[in-house]
């Protein structure tokens, strides 16, 4: 029955914990730990797992395969294989390297030369410095933040869980990176690009840091929260999707072609109508207006334009109706 040996929950020490191997590997271990110093026991990194081909060690005495179990020595660079990955463990924190990542361990962090990488810390105060062509940035923080080198040699930054703190060594500037933001770090110490919201569900989905390697319950549960909370608080979606940072200050925004559910159905060919041709009339037209030949009709009598109305009696005269040069005429037409 093969079980692991934790030690201070940072590293793990393979093999039967019964017997005559845990009396012989057991103080050996623990006297290496107590014998190395701080600052290169932040950088030992276990190698706790190996995907498909696994990686490579390049050093002058040729290239040799990475083994499980093992730890990534310092100064020498490490190639992964085409289609495969590499997770390591390492004082609270655990990396994955993704296909065809070339990276090399040193004493005060990481030097990442292409290829992305995924970076998970559960303690506070684990400070991690990346390099990359072009960039420098430490990382600190509880939380995970993917990062992928870009063509112009900075660094693309996704935060997936927790708060982490990126601080750009260069230029001194520094920023909070929380779940579903994307950061692109300039090269040249030119600080931070604007910040991009990404679709944590396709993400989880689609990357090969995540999907292609045994995730522990509680990270897919901190995920499956995060990702559920984010499609719940979007209201708008843009068919579009974040591209390389192939310039120093610009990056690319890919659409992303529509999909037709339904065939479209064609238009109907458009109906021409003539109009029908005018007749003149020949008619009065005023004639054509009242519909009957018009009648003059004679002058009404003076007497009836001169007779007066008087108001009944007890009643008074209905007052003037004031006039304004903004109203219209007649009473039916005024504006209230």
């Amino acid at each position: 029955m093969k079980k692991s040996l934790s030690v201070n929950s940072y590293f793990t020490l393979p093999g039967n914990v019964f017997g005559w191997r845990a009396i012989l590997y057991g103080p050996a271990f623990w006297l290496a730990l107590t014998f190395i110093p701080d600052s290169e026991a932040k950088n030992l990194f276990l190698v706790s797992a190996s995907i498909g081909d696994g990686a490579l060690i390049n050093s002058t005495d040729g290239a040799k395969a990475v083994g499980r179990a093992s730890y990534l020595p310092q100064g020498a660079r490490v190639s992964v294989r085409p289609r495969s990955g590499l997770e390591t463990l390492a004082a609270g924190r655990t990396l994955r390297f993704g296909s065809e990542t070339i990276f090399m361990i040193e004493e005060k962090g990481i030097v990442l030369y292409e290829g992305s990488l995924l970076y998970r810390t559960r303690k506070m105060g684990a400070l991690l410095n990346i390099k990359s062509p072009e960039a420098e940035i430490s990382l600190d923080g509880m939380g995970a933040v993917m990062l992928e080198v870009e063509p112009n040699g900075g660094l693309k930054i996704v935060g997936m869980l927790g708060r982490v703190r990126v601080t750009d060594v260069q230029s001194n500037r520094a920023t909070q990176l929380l779940p579903g933001e994307l950061l692109f770090v300039k090269p040249g110490g030119r600080g931070f690009g604007d910040l991009v919201y990404v679709n944590l569900g396709k993400m989880t989905k689609t990357s090969f840091l995540i999907g292609g390697f045994d995730n522990l319950s509680s990270f897919e549960r901190s995920l499956a929260v995060v990702t559920k909370a984010q499609s719940e608080s979007i209201a708008k979606r843009f068919r579009a999707v974040v591209g390389d940072a192939k310039g120093v200050d610009t990056f690319e925004v890919l659409p992303i072609a529509p999909v037709l559910h339904e065939t479209a159905k064609p238009a109907p060919p458009p109906v021409s109508v003539q109009p029908s041709p005018v007749r003149p009339s020949s008619s009065n037209p005023l004639e054509d207006f009242l519909g009957r030949p018009p009648r003059r009709l004679s002058p009404r009598p003076d007497s009836l334009l001169k007779t007066s109305v008087q108001p009944p009696q007890g009643t008074a005269p209905p007052a003037p109706v004031p006039t304004s040069k903004h109203s219209l005429p007649g009473r039916l037409f005024e504006l209230p």
